[in-house]
């Protein structure tokens, strides 16, 4: 039969091929599953955006027709760079709300992005930048060591600018699709603290932190992130003082 729902509730669902008891789809639809069925994610926002598909069997998993929604899929991005022997750290990117800011420096920035579902393929990754000055070409693949992770590669990243980094053309092994997956983030050398300013205080922290091993809690101001912090971070920090992101 065709199947085409704009809006998913719950309520009981049946034809001669497919039955979804009241209890299988609630408000929400996530993770909706009955004997005969079963849907991973948000059912509300998938079946929304979907366009109408077959689905004729009597016992299947729902793959098809999550069109646009592989987004909602994507459940972390971060900017990892690699300090040395003190090994690669992570600054966060949020999906909503304020943006992540990467404040290290490097000639390569690399962006990873995780998703609930391992990736079948991604046919490209580019970023841009709000101003005149763009990055330089982007490159990437999928985590060979976790099919959930697409590694970006970004060169020539300008500072002081939000850069938004885009994979294109996106599936996952579960079918689903998106045409644009971008991720948003800020970045500003010698902002250690990562309130979108370099002044006095990330000075004041980045010398704080002088000849101290680099962790989990500080690596920040390790800015020229080689696993020591030491004057030659305390004085890039200095050298960015006034600098902003809009």
């Amino acid at each position: 039969m065709i199947f085409s729902i704009a809006t998913v509730v719950a309520g009981s669902r049946s034809s001669a091929n497919y039955t979804v008891p009241t209890d299988t789809v609630d408000a929400g639809g996530v993770n909706a599953t009955s004997a005969n069925y079963s849907l991973s994610g948000s059912a509300v926002g998938e079946f929304g955006a979907a366009a109408s598909h077959i689905a004729s069997s009597t016992s299947y998993s729902n793959k098809p027709g999550y069109a646009g929604q592989l987004s909602d899929l994507l459940t972390l991005a971060a900017s990892r760079l690699t300090h040395g022997g003190a090994g690669p750290f992570e600054i966060n990117l949020p999906l909503s709300g304020p943006v992540g800011v990467e404040n290290r420096s490097s000639s390569i920035y690399t962006v990873v992005f995780t998703f609930a579902s391992p990736l079948a393929n991604v046919a490209s990754v580019n970023a841009t930048a709000t101003g005149i000055v763009q990055p330089g070409p982007s490159s990437g693949m999928i985590d060979p060591t976790d099919a959930h992770r697409y590694i970006a590669n970004l060169t020539s990243v300008p500072n002081a600018q939000y850069i938004t980094v885009t994979l294109g053309n996106v599936n996952d092994s579960d079918g689903n699709f998106s045409t644009s997956v971008p991720v948003v983030a800020g970045f500003l050398l010698g902002d250690t603290n990562g309130n979108k300013t370099v002044n006095a205080t990330d000075i004041g922290l980045t010398k704080g932190q002088s000849g101290q091993p680099v962790t989990g809690a500080n690596f920040r101001a390790d800015v020229i992130p080689n696993g020591t912090i030491n004057a030659t971070d305390i004085g890039l920090v200095k050298s960015q003082s006034g600098q902003s992101l809009p």
